[in-house]
């Protein structure tokens, strides 16, 4: 049993830390061949199980089934298509099919998610705590920048694997005052550590735990006063909330490139989008002049996530135009779905199978990577999404996982 928790969690760990560490010693551009090695791993641990992939589920081939006729179409349109684009829908069809198989490896019941989770969960606190013990100097030696959270390249990738499991984690705890303390520990850490997108995980964790009750009236809503008052007196943080083309902070600024491009693309391309992996290739907005100056490049820098858009949805948007909003929709509509069950569910700790948990948790704290923070269509905690879409989807379809009055 031990065997198999730690083999869990090890593969777990993996889909954080080995795209980041792929990036300082292999060179890699973006979190796709760290993420292609850790599910290489999968494969290694779980080579006698691949009959999984005899029954591919309807919901993979119609999602790729669309996203090809879109890159068609605007192939047939446009004739030149970038290779770029060809060679990450191969990569998208192994990731969507790596995910469907993790969803089924999640499923069975000797994967331990709940235990392999919490492990997860101090490993990455231990990372984080120690960054700040050593000031943050094992990461900024490796990655050359000071805040880098060993083996995390920027505190916002760490964040965004370490939010997701924080849920998990306050999902095992049997008491509403235990997880409020956790909520609180991870709001103080996300202060100390300086990431907005750790904060943004907290609020939505006390969400969970706000309505008309004793709790909600002298905890939670006191928390998220005070923590206002802190955001808004604290230079750091507010300048990240202001996006104008003035601003000379990079993070409002790659935030707001987004919704530019976004924009332009959506108008310029009459809502078909720019293409499957093609945003980038547009002429350049006012904004990414403004971050060449910041970054102090010349005219010809390569200025800063003009690829990822800075967060999914404005790649969605950009690429695949009225579709990529359409995809939103339909995000948000689960996103809410999934708000009011684990609404439910908080005060209701191992009422469910841990293996649904894991999946609501990570459709609900991908609300962050899509309209916050984002690095990609190929990070680690979007992959655990799709993961995530699977797992909701079987049981959804086949099984009765508790009571109807909490469905």
């Amino acid at each position: 049993m031990r065997t198999e928790v730690f083999n869990s969690s090890l593969l777990l760990l993996s889909f954080g830390v080995f795209p980041p560490l792929a990036g300082a010693f292999l060179g890699a551009s973006s979190m796709a061949l760290g993420l292609v090695l850790s599910l290489l791993l999968v494969l290694a641990f779980h080579v006698n199980k691949l009959y999984i992939f005899k029954k591919i589920p309807i919901l993979l081939i119609l999602f790729v089934f669309i996203i090809l006729l879109h890159s068609a179409l605007l192939h047939a349109q446009f004739v030149f298509f970038d290779i770029r684009s060809y060679l990450s829908f191969i990569l998208l069809c192994f990731v969507l099919s790596m995910a469907f198989f993790v969803s089924k490896i999640i499923l069975s019941n000797n994967f331990n998610i709940d235990k392999s989770a919490k492990y997860v969960f101090w490993v990455l606190l231990s990372f984080a705590v120690s960054a700040l013990v050593t000031n943050f100097r094992l990461g900024e030696l490796v990655y050359g920048h000071h805040k880098s959270i060993f083996p995390f390249g920027e505190p916002s990738h760490f964040a965004l694997f370490f939010g997701p499991f924080v849920f998990i984690f306050i999902f095992q705890l049997s008491t509403i005052l235990r997880k409020l303390l956790v909520v609180l520990s991870v709001i103080v850490l996300s202060l100390l550590i300086e990431s907005t997108t750790l904060l943004i995980y907290s609020a939505l964790a006390l969400l969970l735990f706000v309505r008309v009750s004793y709790i909600g009236i002298f905890l939670v809503i006191p928390i998220f006063i005070i923590g206002f008052y802190v955001i808004l007196n604290d230079p750091y943080f507010i300048s990240r909330l202001v996006l104008s083309a003035d601003s000379d902070n990079l993070t409002a600024l790659v935030y707001f490139q987004g919704l530019t491009d976004a924009y332009n693309a959506l108008v310029n391309t009459n809502g078909i989008g720019l293409g499957f992996q093609m945003l980038g290739t547009q002429p350049p907005s006012e904004v990414f002049l403004k971050i060449q100056a910041v970054l102090g490049q010349g005219l010809d820098g390569g200025g800063l996530n003009r690829k990822d858009g800075g967060f999914v949805a404005a790649k969605l948007v950009a690429e695949f135009g009225v579709l990529g909003l359409i995809l939103l929709v339909a995000y948000l509509t689960l996103f809410i779905k999934v708000f009011i069950r684990l609404r439910k569910l908080i005060r209701l700790p191992n009422t469910v199978d841990p293996a649904y948990v894991f999946g609501l948790v990570f459709i609900y704290a991908t609300f962050v990577e899509i309209f916050v923070r984002g690095v990609g269509y190929f990070s680690p905690s979007l992959f655990l999404f799709f993961t995530a879409v699977f797992i909701f989807n079987f049981y959804r379809i086949r099984v009765k996982y508790f009571a109807p009055n909490y469905r």
